[in-house]
């Protein structure tokens, strides 16, 4: 006796699967230009999520003139703002001579109405040659602001002539009002970092995990309060002058986070001068960095004599400008040598 046993499949339903591709095709094409996606919008209804969504979760605004372009858009379209994650403002303010109409006052009116919108906001890069101070303030608008992750401000590049309205966008003011309790990156970049903040509090964002120091100071960084528990990863770039102690900053900051660094990164623009030429810093003790990384500069025994007992669990020692014969090579590497 025969039994055939017949099996149904569930059909599968064109639309769904037009949409399940579409989706595909557009999260494995990616990077894609806002013009192709606009192209790609056009192809038939189900093509219009997955694009809106690639086309919107990362916007970069290269004048202050699309500033309203795109708050009007996220007025119109509410459903836009959930998709807008990852935020760059480039260039975001333009000196007076160039552009007499644009004030800081209207920069701030702008960018607050922009913000005000950003409800899935978690990353801001504000680049450029003025505009920070406004940016900043800006910020409190946000509806959000523990969404906030990852945060990067870049001030008007080092030797760059300011008007005098400018010169705030020099120094970075923190508030307590400042988006901090979500942050886990901060990239600072020819800045000037003040804290406005009750000296009890006064401190970096206490849940940093990553922090890049690039040309830029905080000036009452040994008189800080709080220092992030969890911080992993330092990137530190120094500009020394024959003036001020070039390692006092750093030497702060290590001092205060070692218990938690994994990485390591200390980098010397120009030649140190005066009374720190001959400096040697005594490293405080590292227990979990493994990656360590230096300029030729900072190489060898005159700034990190201790460098062995400062790290025990080094890995890596990446030494940038240095000849190969001299660069440091990573423990595994040097086990394999020894036994070849």
């Amino acid at each position: 006796m025969v039994v055939i046993i017949h099996k149904t499949y569930p059909s599968t339903n064109p639309v769904t699967l037009v949409e399940d591709l579409a989706d595909l095709i557009v999260a494995l094409g990616q990077p894609w230009t806002s013009s192709e996606l606009a192209r790609l919008m056009l192809i038939s209804p189900a093509w219009l999520h997955p694009t809106r969504k690639a086309l919107y979760s990362s916007v970069i605004l290269n004048s202050p003139r699309q500033w309203p372009l795109l708050t009007r858009t996220l007025r119109v379209n509410r459903d836009y703002a959930a998709l807008l994650t990852r935020l760059s403002l480039d260039q975001p303010l333009p000196d007076p001579p160039s552009s007499p109409s644009v004030t800081l006052f209207y920069a701030l009116e702008e960018l607050r109405s922009l913000f005000s919108y950003l409800i899935q906001l978690r990353y801001l890069r504000v680049s450029g040659s003025s505009g920070v101070a406004a940016c900043m303030k800006a910020l409190e608008s946000l509806p959000n602001p523990d969404l906030l992750s990852e945060l990067e401000i870049s001030g008007p590049p080092i030797g760059a002539r300011l008007t005098l309205p400018r010169m705030a966008d020099r120094s970075l003011i923190w508030t307590d009002k400042t988006p901090s309790a979500g942050l886990t990156h901060l990239k600072l970049s020819n800045l000037l970092l003040t804290f406005r903040l009750p000296p009890a509090t006064r401190g970096l964002p206490p849940n940093l995990t990553h922090l890049t120091l690039i040309d830029a100071e905080i000036p009452n960084v040994i008189s800080l309060n709080t220092y992030p528990p969890n911080l992993t990863s330092l990137t530190v770039v120094t500009r020394t002058t024959r003036y001020m102690d070039p390692f006092a900053q750093v030497r702060s900051l290590v001092q205060n986070t070692r218990e938690s660094l994994e990485r390591f990164s200390h980098t010397m623009l120009h030649t140190v001068e005066g009374p720190w030429g001959t400096y040697r810093w005594v490293l405080p003790v590292c227990p979990k960095v493994k990656h360590l990384e230096t300029d030729a500069l900072l190489y060898g025994s005159r700034w990190f004599p201790n460098l062995e007992q400062s790290f025990p669990r080094l890995e890596s020692w990446t030494v940038w400008n240095k000849p190969p014969e001299e660069v440091r090579v990573s423990s595994d590497e040097e086990d394999s040598e020894h036994e070849a």
